[in-house]
């Protein structure tokens, strides 16, 4: 009988030590916190990056589990997070682009980091205009943590090639229209190498000339405005050279491979990424003396330079934590770190000097980029300026299918159509 009692005392002691300290392996899989996190976009880089440094974040943090997904910007990781907050399974934290802020913040679905940012010890270190970039309505939604700038390139080589001095690129439309005829290759009629690559669906190419000529692609009461005077000028100079000079090669939707011309020495000058750059210089150290910059202006000088920011889904039944891994990226080693990794520019005050310094031949040109460089707008009709509207208007000039200008106008009043009918802001 006393054998009997004292195994029953000993089983429900065991019973109370497990409850309590949380030893058993089923408790500790209930008190491991998963953090489910989302990237837009697919480069390489920046996916090798990430799974890095979770392995780090999750040795420190044996609490935490971290998943990863990602998918591309555009329909990609729009539609995977339409459908996630559907069915209630959104991610913890999302890494997206600027254009993403108000639809999401309008929805409710973007999580305010103001308080969370207000008890930072590091928020004076961040510069001001990445704060402002994920600010939406005055209250802040995201965190900037991968200026994007396109930097204009050229390969010197080539110039030297055509009888142009490699070292006295374009600075003005005229002296590019001229370069880019002479920089073009042909067989017969079929051009073999772009004097300038230009990819027909990105607004990369167009906005950034539209406002070089004083354009605005949104107006004071913030209504899209892209058919004004500024980009009628902007996209009728570069259908003359795609149409009628036939400076580039016949395009394709494929946006990965119509930029990879510049890298398989198809394209003379070109529109690109600083990661690509950088990818393409340690793929190939020896076209760090072929490369070389093109800063230009007509009215002023103007770049595309969207943001990817880091958000907490307000639906992250783990805010708290995801605060925690947010400040772990962020971090000031870290962000030296990652911009030594994958090459982003970094974004701390505390940091700068380093950065132009570490290497002045794409830091600086970076930074100037930086400076001029204009990105989406912050509004709900933003991912149609950026993915339909203004690539189909582009499209349609430089296929001879309008002219420009009633390109602009006709796919600006399908664009506020489309807007009135989805009581867009």
């Amino acid at each position: 009988m006393r054998k009997k009692i004292f195994a029953i005392l000993s089983v429900l002691l065991l019973v109370v030590l497990t409850t309590v300290t949380g030893f058993s392996s089923k408790a500790s899989a209930d008190n491991q916190i998963v953090l489910k996190f989302w990237k837009g976009g697919n480069d390489i880089v920046w996916h090798d990056y990430y799974l890095n440094l979770f392995k780090e974040y999750e040795a420190k943090h044996p609490n935490i589990k971290i998943e990863y997904a990602e998918a591309p910007f555009g329909n990609g990781i729009d539609t995977k997070l339409n459908t996630a907050y559907a069915s209630d399974t959104s991610p913890d934290i999302i890494h997206h682009a600027l254009n993403s802020i108000a639809i999401r913040a309008e929805k409710g679905q973007y999580e305010p980091l103001d308080n969370y940012i207000s008890h930072w010890k590091d928020k004076n270190d961040i510069l001001p205009n990445i704060y402002e970039m994920g600010r939406y309505k005055k209250k802040l939604y995201g965190l900037g943590i991968y200026p994007t700038p396109a930097v204009f390139v050229y390969r010197k080589d080539f110039f030297k090639e055509a009888g142009l001095n490699p070292e006295n690129p374009p600075t003005s439309w005229k002296e590019l229209a001229v370069d880019a005829v002479k920089l073009t290759k042909r067989d017969g009629k079929i051009v073999t190498r772009a004097g300038l690559n230009m990819p027909i669906d990105e607004i990369k190419l167009l906005q950034p000339f539209g406002i070089q000529a004083g354009g605005n692609f949104v107006d004071k009461n913030g209504n899209p405005t892209f058919d004004d005077a500024g980009y009628v000028e902007a996209l009728t100079y570069l259908t003359d050279l795609f149409k009628n000079k036939q400076v580039a090669i016949e395009q394709t939707k494929d946006r990965e491979n119509q930029q990879s011309l510049f890298a398989v020495d198809k394209a003379a000058m070109s529109i690109v990424q600083p990661t690509w750059i950088a990818q393409l210089l340690k793929n190939d150290p020896s076209l760090k003396d072929k490369i070389g910059f093109i800063n230009m202006k007509r009215k002023k000088a103007a770049v595309w330079s969207g943001c990817e920011l880091l958000f907490i889904s307000s639906e992250s039944k783990h805010k708290k934590e995801s605060w925690d891994l947010i400040q772990f990226i962020m971090a000031k080693q870290e962000m030296w770190n990652r911009y030594k990794t994958t090459k982003c520019p970094v974004v701390r005050k505390s940091l700068q000097d380093q950065y132009a310094n570490d290497d002045p031949f794409i830091n600086k040109q970076l930074l100037n980029a930086i400076s001029v460089g204009q990105g989406a707008p912050k509004s709900m009709w933003s991912q149609l300026y950026v993915y339909k509207y203004l690539p189909q208007a582009q499209q349609e000039a430089f296929y001879g299918m309008k002219t420009p200008q009633q390109a602009l106008k006709d796919n600006l009043a399908l664009m506020k159509a489309e807007i009135k009918a989805s009581n867009m802001k």
